[in-house]
């Protein structure tokens, strides 16, 4: 959310939360339920889809709240699953903060 405009900011983030979010994460959920085993998103192992997709869930969670994932425990676990990895939890730790 790139935009400076608070106004416009404001707006956007809310058809986020209140109509893009409701929309897709329920599709995004079923899909990591039907592809995804012990916990991955895909198959059974870590692989980039799960780094991209925790890293956008840990975003999007800690931008508009925990409660976001309320409807998608499956992503919830995921997401969780990724970020503790200790290398993973130590790099979240340590990286340079970017405003997202």
């Amino acid at each position: 959310m790139r935009e400076s405009d608070p106004t416009k900011k404001a707006v956007l983030a809310k058809e986020m939360v209140e109509v893009n979010f409701p929309f897709y994460l329920p599709k995004v959920e079923q899909f990591v339920k039907a592809h995804g085993k012990d916990g991955y998103a895909v198959g059974n192992k870590l692989t980039w889809a799960d780094l991209y997709l925790a890293n956008f869930m840990q975003i999007w969670t800690e931008n508009h709240g925990k409660d976001l994932l309320a409807n998608c425990p499956t992503l919830e676990k995921h997401m969780n699953k990724i970020i503790n990895i200790p290398e993973i939890k130590e790099w979240i730790e340590k990286r340079p903060k970017t405003g997202f």
